[in-house]
């Protein structure tokens, strides 16, 4: 049920009517009118926006504050829990894959083998990260939201760490083969947890938006083609199969 909740700041007693929908979740409109007003003035009304569920015919009201910080705690989580897959399992196994992640362990690779310089793995996604950002920021328009910046300097961040906490040799002693996949699971549950709060990792993603602004192609074919080059592309920095 759905209901509308006006909340009177002068005697905080609060009135609820119920309302014909039957949604489960609205954003409903909190005024708030100061001690002093006697009678509504819709001049000095001060408006918030919280929203409102119920279970079990209990009222619950939730400050649109606490569901951000909710938001953002959780995508925070997700991303380290999807670089330790990465630093933790698939580094060590000495593989790869696509996305931004993998660009930068192949980029990392080649600067290792070539000129004997060591990058951390996100220092590198953060940079391949922005250098997306910015290409489609001028070709798209500057409309990705902030929760995408986050999580890739979320990512970029616990990235770093787990490389300096972590050994780098295979501590885990798992099968090359077993590792990857385990790699596979953790980091597919880390960007799922991401992804249920709104947030996005970038790379093919953005790459699959600028391609699609001129060609007619799917999102799922141009990531898959996308990250297939990635993959091919660490057969030429020393991975093998």
């Amino acid at each position: 049920r759905e209901y509308l909740v006006l909340l009177y700041h002068y005697n905080t007693k609060p009135y609820i009517s119920k309302n014909i929908s039957t949604k489960l979740r609205v954003i409903t409109e909190i005024v708030l009118i100061s001690r002093s007003e006697k009678r509504y003035n819709p001049f000095k009304t001060t408006f918030c926006y919280m929203s409102v569920t119920t279970k079990s015919n209990i009222l619950k009201v939730h400050h649109p504050i606490l569901t951000r910080i909710k938001e953002y705690f959780f995508m925070a989580l997700g991303m380290a829990i999807y670089s330790f897959g990465w630093i933790g399992c698939v580094l060590p196994a000495k593989g790869t894959s696509g996305a931004a992640s993998g660009l930068a362990i192949v980029i990392s690779t080649a600067l290792h083998n070539s000129f004997g310089m060591d990058v951390k793995i996100g220092t590198l996604v953060l940079l391949i990260n922005a250098f997306l950002l910015l290409i489609a920021g001028f070709i798209l328009g500057w409309k990705f939201g902030i929760k995408t910046i986050f999580c890739i300097c979320a990512l970029s961040l616990s990235m770093n760490i787990w490389q300096d906490i972590l050994p780098a040799e295979d501590f885990l002693h798992l099968d090359r083969f077993l590792a990857m996949v385990v790699g596979g699971v953790i980091t597919g549950f880390g960007v799922a947890i991401a992804l249920m709060q709104g947030g996005s990792t970038g790379g093919s993603d953005i790459v699959a938006m600028i391609i699609n602004k001129y060609k007619p192609i799917s999102y799922g074919r141009i990531i898959f083609v996308v990250d297939l080059l990635i993959i091919a592309s660490s057969l030429l920095v020393g991975f093998s199969i």
